[in-house]
């Protein structure tokens, strides 16, 4: 089985592209308390905001698998 890389790449940024609102959008409906941000980033900080926007870039760059 041969990986095309780029094609993966932009698969996986799309989808986290569009998970990423989905979230926040159910979260500020009160849908769900799960902030995959906050939680991927608390690994590398503890700042709250730090951690958040780490785990945003994470989740962006993540996403594909």
């Amino acid at each position: 089985m041969h990986l095309h890389f780029w094609p993966a790449v932009s698969a996986g940024f799309a989808g986290g592209a569009v998970m990423s609102p989905m979230i926040a959008a159910m979260r500020a409906a009160g849908r769900t308390q799960m902030d995959m941000a906050l939680t991927e980033g608390s690994m590398f900080s503890g700042n709250r905001r730090t951690a958040t926007a780490i785990g945003m870039v994470m989740h962006l760059v993540a996403s594909p698998h």
